[in-house]
């Protein structure tokens, strides 16, 4: 595990395997953005979630289905003081809450944490980091959003990311994410050959790379 601050506020970590990525992110993720409700800001033991995910998809399959992970840090702080006050943390977890130690003592809770295993979802994830720290960026994405909303891509894209287990409060910045970031072959943005979709993927992507130029 190793963890860099790839832009003010904003810490990057990184990690050998896909496995020791999601079982090291697993709990804290779905703490802040799960579908279940009972599952999403309460205390929840592995086994439980577990038994959740299959109950809805009727296999457990996290462990290969998700390679990138992002957490504000206010929700970060709150997870490990929840999950501490009941003794559980795992290992992997516990090495995590020692590098956030240092990370919240300089920054509080405004800071934001991603975890990759690969180069790939690095700018994926960086772009939900971007829609919680900065104003102005997260101010052009919904103005985007707000202009697209009746879009037929941006509605399939939406149900899309649903099925796929993503929560409802959290559409709009997954949106975001996906369509400033991701080739426009992927599968994850329907309809994305078609000329006008074109148009407005160049749009976020400009927005995205805009933003990432200015702070580097």
């Amino acid at each position: 595990m190793k963890v860099k601050e790839l832009y003010k506020g904003l810490f990057h970590v990184k990690f050998d395997t896909q496995y020791v990525e999601t079982s090291t992110f697993m709990r804290l993720q779905e703490f802040y953005e799960s579908p279940f409700n009972t599952i999403r800001n309460k205390y929840f033991t592995r086994e439980c979630y577990e038994d959740r995910y299959v109950k809805e998809y009727g296999v457990f399959d996290y462990y290969t289905k998700w390679s990138g992970f992002n957490v504000p840090g206010h929700i970060v702080n709150l997870f490990f003081r929840v999950f501490n006050e009941h003794n559980d943390l795992s290992k992997k977890e516990y090495k995590l809450f020692k590098r956030v130690l240092r990370i919240s003592s300089k920054n509080q809770s405004n800071y934001y944490l991603i975890a990759t295993h690969n180069d790939l979802d690095i700018d994926h994830e960086t772009a939900h980091g971007f829609y919680y720290l900065l104003s102005e960026y997260r101010v052009a994405m919904n103005k985007l959003i707000k202009e697209t909303r009746n879009c037929v891509m941006i509605k399939k894209l939406k149900k899309k990311l649903l099925n796929m287990g993503y929560c409802t409060k959290f559409l709009d910045d997954e949106v975001q994410a996906y369509l400033s970031t991701d080739n426009a072959k992927d599968s994850y943005v329907p309809l994305s050959k078609q000329k006008n979709n074109k148009i407005i993927i160049k749009r976020f992507k400009e927005t995205f790379e805009k933003f990432k130029g200015e702070l580097k």
